[in-house]
């Protein structure tokens, strides 16, 4: 059929033939009228296959050499070049993590696949019979066919054999326990891309027998006649043999809060051994290239692949042996780190500013093997028998309102006179309740070890459970002091809320994570980053409200009843053995609990409320320099973009939508963050000049108050023994470098006044100048990830 234009003639020049007769005379070659079609054929499939004969999706396309067709693994090679296959399968294994796949980079080598093929078709035998390097379908080895026939006793024959196979074998079982990990706590397509074209990455074969097979091969080679190189196939070996290691770490049990074990680290000299063979493999020069079509897309062409033809992918050598430094160093410091915790704060501290600070930057099998590190299968925390989740989730509630919280430990003496129908109800509830808590607290640990990305999305999910929490926590606390009168009081007598006053805190405190780490990941657009500080300048004031009025108030009250509430109760008694055992009681009171309550006190006033004040001071100053450029025109975040399709108030309950469905706190109206605007009085004010000058002095003293804060802290982090004991002492302090690059931020926004300062004085005779036409806000990155640097700059047009 000819394809007509408008007036009836042949279009041209890509003019339609008409195939029917051909195609209806092609159908009578069919018998029966049947289409014959394999079994695991998808018609549906077959008709979307767009990509067959299109050369860049056409994987049945892709076009090799003879060479590379026809290599033939089991050849024998020189040193030379084995050393240099070795060494591009080292580039190769942090290339597929790097945003890569398995058959791009590891198994674009002919060996590796041969040896996996090679395990998978012998299913019985031992390692080395299993994992063969020569391909069955070669007829006969190449190389056997030369005028002169190379000897399987060979020192050739032997360094593909024995050495590279090995080396192979320990490299494979490494990418086997790193899809192990990866299917555990990694997320597939985020972190890494885990196709493996259908082998089996040696998951049959345990470390210990790899470990074997490579400390055989390091001695053969120490025991044979090698005169050059080998030195280098030991190290490339024990490289691979100190990656297989680090799965030790799983068993390694950290003993938490023993004083008995405090700075004692065990012997972990494989991970510095790794960081030292990586410094030595890669300041060596390699000139030899590898052997002709030991290296292609044969593996895109010869195995299972359901993904488009790509070439094969290699990141610089500078790079890959960073990476592979990276993992032997992270690994190195959360190992050596653990085993300095000494209290729950510095448990939670770690988590926090060591690990969440250092998960940004860190090698991604460093981060799978933390979570599996952290939390174990039997639940452990670090591995520590005494440390569940459940323990540890009870032991958080009090490391913020502080010990001796009556309703956690609900038994049958506190409930001797409640009737036993209603004792088992709550015994049972409480059962439930703790268990809910325990998911939010397990939620919470897994969040800190994963990509920023879903870090983002954990933490907006937290945010329903902690909030539903509260409300069920705080119906049953009510509940319990009405019908029992448990419950922790305030020293005036009114129920303290102990348990929901922890979870409101960290409700709170996840919200204000949740919003600033949506700036770290650029998720607003300019005119919304007035919003985000708005908002969470509002969630502090929050938060710092409720620690300095009802946690302070908690605490206080079980100081008082230690001090004052429990020894007036021992002397209602006569002597005997119940006021002998309240004695007892109150001496453990004295000795234990009371210091634990006034050192979370003392954390809470001079570190948590002081480093939240100090936030709230900065983010206050950045908001009203925002007011100040928003209200002369340069960035309008009242009334968002002219361009813009949607109403500024409709973003605004957009962006708030993560924030929405919580409870308590209530969200801020839309009415509420105009009104924001018009709190400076620079809408009405008559000289803008003079009026942003003024503000420009709030601007300075609220950075001023900010910076001596945060100085203020970091002195106590490091000199007051109040504060330095509740964080890991490390040189090189996690917390310690999060304070000073706020710092530094702070004076970034100082740099910043003063720039706008002299666009003020340059325009004061026409303040109307500084508008959106003649100056552009821009935001860059700087020393904190949540704080960039809002700098205004002259337009060139």
């Amino acid at each position: 059929m000819i394809s007509l234009d408008q007036n009836g003639d042949p279009r041209e020049p890509h003019a339609h033939i008409d195939i029917t007769n051909e195609l209806f005379s092609s159908l009578s070659y069919i018998s029966d009228n049947k289409v014959i079609k394999a079994e695991m054929f998808n018609l549906l499939e077959g008709t979307r296959a767009l990509e067959m004969l299109n050369p860049n999706l056409d994987t049945g396309l892709i076009t090799l050499s003879d060479e590379e067709i026809a290599f033939d693994s089991g050849r024998p090679q020189s040193i030379d070049s084995v050393i240099a296959v070795q060494n591009r399968l080292l580039h190769l294994l942090p290339s597929w993590l790097n945003n890569s796949s398995l058959p791009l980079t590891v198994l674009s080598c002919r060996y590796v696949q041969t040896l996996l093929e090679n395990y998978a078709f012998f299913r019985d035998g031992s390692l080395s019979q299993r994992c063969s390097l020569v391909d069955r379908r070669l007829q006969g080895s190449q190389w056997q066919h030369h005028d002169t026939v190379i000897s399987t006793d060979s020192l050739e024959y032997q360094l593909v054999h024995k050495v590279l196979k090995s080396f192979i074998i320990g490299l494979a079982k490494f990418v086997g326990i790193t899809l192990d990990i990866a299917m555990n706590v990694l997320y597939e397509e985020e972190d890494i891309t885990t196709r493996t074209a259908g082998l089996d990455f040696l998951g049959e074969i345990s470390t210990v027998a790899v470990l074997d097979e490579l400390n055989h091969t390091i001695e053969w080679i120490l025991a044979s006649d090698i005169e050059s190189g080998a030195d280098v196939l030991i190290s490339q070996l024990k490289l691979v043999l100190r990656l297989n290691q680090l799965n030790s770490v799983f068993s390694l049990s950290v003993p938490l809060f023993e004083e008995s074990q405090k700075g004692i680290t065990p012997s972990f000299d494989f991970l510095s051994d790794g960081t030292e063979l990586v410094d030595k493999l890669s300041s060596i020069e390699y000139n030899q290239s590898c052997p002709g079509g030991a290296f292609s897309r044969f593996i895109q062409l010869d195995r299972e692949n359901k993904t488009i033809p790509v070439e094969v992918y290699e990141i610089a050598p500078v790079e890959a042996w960073k990476s592979i430094r990276s993992l032997f160093q992270s690994v190195q410091g959360f190992v050596v780190n653990s085993h300095k915790i000494c209290n729950y704060n510095q448990l939670i501290n770690f988590l926090r500013y060591d690990i969440s600070t250092s998960a940004v930057d860190m090698n991604i099998i460093a981060r799978g093997i933390f979570q599996l590190y952290v939390i174990r299968d039997d639940r452990t925390i670090l591995g520590c028998p005494n440390i569940t989740v459940s323990n540890y989730s009870i032991d958080n509630i009090e490391n913020v309102v502080g010990k001796n919280t009556d309703l956690l430990y609900l038994d049958d003496s506190s409930l001797s006179s409640v009737k036993p129908e209603l004792k088992h109800q709550l015994k049972d509830r409480l059962q439930q309740m703790l268990q809910d808590l325990e998911s939010c607290v397990y939620h919470n640990v897994t969040v800190h070890a994963s990509n920023v990305c879903r870090q983002q999305q954990l933490m907006s999910k937290s945010l329903v459970l902690w909030d539903t929490l509260q409300v069920s926590w705080e119906s049953f606390e009510v509940e319990c002091f009405q019908l029992c009168k448990i419950g922790n009081e305030l020293p005036s007598g009114d129920l303290g809320m102990a348990v929901s006053s922890y979870v409101y805190f960290t409700k709170l405190q996840a919200m204000i994570d949740l919003a600033l780490n949506g700036v770290n990941l650029e998720l607003y657009k300019d005119f919304e980053i007035y919003l985000i500080y708005w908002y969470v300048a509002y969630l502090i004031q929050l938060i710092v409200e409720h620690l300095t009025g009802r946690i302070d108030l908690i605490i206080e009250g079980k100081i008082a009843y230690i001090e004052k509430t429990h020894p007036k109760k021992i002397k209602k008694f006569k002597a005997g053995p119940k006021k002998q055992q309240l004695k007892e009681l109150q001496l453990y009171y004295q000795n234990k609990i009371l210091p634990q309550l006034v050192q979370t006190r003392d954390y809470n006033r001079i570190f948590l409320t002081n480093s939240l004040v100090a936030m709230n001071n900065f983010l206050d100053a950045i908001c009203v320099f925002l007011m100040i450029i928003s209200n002369l025109g340069i960035c309008d975040f009242r009334d968002g973009p002219k361009s813009s399709l949607t109403s500024m108030e409709d973003m605004f309950h957009f962006r708030m939508k993560p924030w929405s469905s919580i409870g308590v706190p209530s969200l801020p109206t839309y009415a509420q963050y105009i009104n924001s605007f018009k709190a400076l009085g620079l809408d009405e004010a008559p000289d803008k000049f003079q009026s942003a000058l003024s503000l420009i002095k709030v601007i300075k003293n609220k950075l001023h108050l900010s910076k001596s804060l945060y100085q203020s802290l970091l002195k106590d982090i490091v000199n007051d023994d109040r504060i330095n004991s509740q964080f890991v002492q490390d040189d090189n302090s996690k917390v310690v470098y999060w304070y000073e690059s706020i710092v530094k931020c702070i004076d970034s926004y100082s740099e910043e006044v003063e720039k706008f300062v002299e666009i003020l004085e340059s325009n004061k005779n026409d303040i109307s100048q500084i508008n959106s036409h003649n100056y552009k806000l821009k935001i860059i990155k700087s020393h904190h990830r949540y704080f960039p640097r809002v700098t205004v700059e002259k337009t060139f047009t």
